[in-house]
């Protein structure tokens, strides 16, 4: 199998996007890109260079209505309620063109190159209640991580690190199922849009606390990104600069590398 290049790849994502904005502009369903998708959008006007996925966020209620309807001839929807899936955030991808190979796997079955989708929930209006929760639940997605990481086949390790796979089984038995339905109830205790203020808890790999004013998603509007139309939030600079500090300033190029470097896409 021939790995897809970087460009192969962002072209791949970025049709997925295409149909996915699509169908949300049918059916009022409302979205926003986000994270470094974001950035490049307003940097770049379309992929940060080095960037190799497409993230975006939907309120509760959209998401769970694009969760229930989204329907599509070329892409499957795996959301975080699929029993074939390990991740607390949905995913559309391709499941006929190409196959990802991974050390943390993210669902049952075999899929290809996809795009994330992020719910945003609502969160209490006490920081201290809010850091007290999220504290919890970033506990909870690392541990997520490890219970990921015993799904790896022995057949795809050799040597040490058949060992250490077999160590971190005997130590990580939670089903990761069980595990993420708990996490998916824990995050959904304050309705998007009941206090002033959201975040988004489904993936906690950041160390900071994003505690969101709900003013700056009061509305959407139309960017460019890679010759097309998509959506953003109102209140995408100060978002951005409260994840990001000052974003429209490049990396150093040591840092200039793709993220998802412990997966790899290959064409079928």
């Amino acid at each position: 199998m021939k790995e897809l290049s970087l460009k192969e790849l962002q072209e791949f994502s970025l049709n997925i996007l295409l149909d996915v904005h699509n169908f949300c502009e049918k059916n009022a369903i409302t979205y926003s890109l986000m994270y470094g998708t974001l950035i490049g959008a307003i940097r770049h006007k379309g992929f940060i260079p080095w960037d190799d996925d497409i993230d975006i966020v939907m309120p509760r209620p959209d998401f769970d209505r694009f969760m229930s309807t989204y329907q599509s001839e070329q892409f499957e929807l795996i959301s975080p309620t699929n029993p074939n899936s390990y991740i607390l955030f949905a995913r559309v991808c391709d499941l006929k063109k190409t196959i990802v190979k991974g050390s943390y796997p993210w669902c049952k079955v075999e899929t290809g190159a996809w795009i994330d989708i992020f719910p945003l929930d609502g969160v209490e209006e006490s920081t201290t209640a809010f850091n007290q929760r999220i504290n919890e639940l970033r506990k909870s997605w690392y541990r997520q991580l490890k219970l990921r990481s015993t799904l790896v086949p022995f057949s795809e390790v050799h040597g040490i690190e058949k060992i250490k796979l077999l160590l971190k089984k005997l130590l990580f038995r939670e089903d990761v199922r069980q595990h993420n339905l708990k996490h998916l109830t824990k995050m959904q205790v304050v309705k998007f849009g009941e206090t002033p203020f959201w975040t988004q808890f489904s993936c906690l790999d950041d160390n900071n606390n994003t505690y969101f004013d709900l003013n700056d998603f009061s509305s959407t509007q139309l960017t460019d990104f890679e010759g097309h139309q998509f959506y953003i939030l109102n209140g995408y600079d100060r978002v951005l600069r409260k994840c990001f500090g000052n974003y429209m300033q490049l990396p150093p190029e040591k840092n200039r590398i793709p993220k998802q470097t412990h997966m790899h896409i290959y064409w079928k």
